[in-house]
């Protein structure tokens, strides 16, 4: 009865060390991958091919290593980085932060060329010889003032040449730094030279205000100039448009008074040509002739009476002493005879 409630007791303890063993195995097989990571695994320290993504996933306890990689976007710190200028003086950045990020499609290279310390491998180690480097080439002026927000893209262009030859998938993001601390004795030169620049810079903005004022007193002055020129140009142009104006009636009234003067011309002209034609017409031997005898007998003096024989006809003699006298006509016959040929032209003329 003893010895078998003693192997009852020892298969307990066995089943129960087996239940705990295979509890044991089942969590360490089981292994959960986080977000923003992958799982590699190594078997008697060789790397293996797979690649886990996050989730739950198993492997072969006891024998298999597992380990969770960060693919995400991350940060690594260095503190303390010494920096020496050109001109020999000791500059310290008190810390400067990369950000880095793994391609997952080139994690399983980058871990089986240089395990997964390749961070520190390649960002946090190499980035004294970087700034030392850098800041051999520049002045503690150009290092602390002038090209202080250049250092970090200078820093990062460093790391990448180098990453991107010798440890592809590695991205560098960015680099961000402090300002460096500098001697004392620096610093108050700095702190002197910060003063004298912003007093300078003072300067320069009421410069900038005085000449922006001046400036606009000569823009007001400019727009008030042209202003008066383009309003004395448009009475300029308008005295132009009103005197042209003026020419042009000017000139049509002058081209009607023409038009008329040439037209009365013209009329007196066709008068005239019409007179003479007249004249023309009427001017005839027979016309000329009575003419002739109207003009003859304007300088006598005829007196005619019912008994021609005892008529007489009477003439001033210039050759006398002025006063009239009368004489006998010669041939009183022939004298009628004139008479009664001159007075029927007379009869017309008169009637015409």
């Amino acid at each position: 009865g003893g010895g078998g409630n003693r192997l009852t007791e020892v298969l307990g303890i066995v089943a129960a060390l087996l239940i705990t063993f295979a509890i044991t195995t089942f969590n360490k097989s089981a292994v959960r991958v986080d977000e923003g990571s992958r799982g590699l695994y190594w078997r008697n320290g060789a790397l293996l091919p797979g690649i886990s993504h996050p989730g739950f996933h198993y492997m072969l306890p006891y024998v298999t290593e597992f380990r969770q990689v960060s693919v995400a976007m991350d940060t690594a710190v260095v503190h303390d980085i010494p920096c020496g200028t050109s001109g020999g003086a000791m500059l310290h950045f008190r810390k400067m932060e990369v950000v880095y990020q793994v391609n997952p499609a080139r994690l399983l290279e980058l871990v089986h060329n240089y395990s997964t310390d390749y961070v520190d491998l390649w960002v946090k180690d190499p980035i004294h010889h970087h700034v030392n480097t850098m800041c051999s080439t520049l002045t503690l002026h150009e290092v602390f003032i002038d090209r202080f927000a250049e250092l970090d893209e200078i820093l990062k262009r460093r790391l990448t040449a180098v990453i991107e030859q010798w440890a592809p998938g590695l991205d560098i993001i960015t680099v961000r730094m402090v300002k460096p601390t500098i001697p004392e004795a620096i610093q108050d030169k700095f702190s002197r030279a910060n003063d004298l620049t912003s007093k300078l810079k003072t300067i320069n903005e009421r410069q900038h205000v005085e000449l922006a004022a001046v400036e606009k007193e000569r823009s007001l002055a400019v727009m008030a100039a042209e202003k008066d020129s383009a309003v004395a140009q448009m009475a300029a142009d308008a005295r132009v448009l009103k005197t042209t104006e003026n020419v042009a009636l000017e000139n049509v009234s002058n081209t009607m008074h023409v038009a008329r003067s040439k037209e009365r011309a013209d009329a007196y002209a066709y008068g005239r040509m019409k007179e003479a034609e007249v004249n023309r017409l009427r001017l005839t031997p027979e016309f000329l002739a009575m003419r002739a005898q109207q003009e003859y007998l304007k300088g006598m003096d005829m007196y005619l009476g019912s008994h021609v024989p005892t008529t007489f006809a009477m003439r001033s003699d210039s050759g006398g002493d002025g006063k009239g006298g009368g004489g006998e006509v010669e041939n009183p016959a022939l004298l009628t005879q004139g008479m009664r040929q001159v007075r029927p032209g007379l009869q017309q003329d008169q009637e015409g």
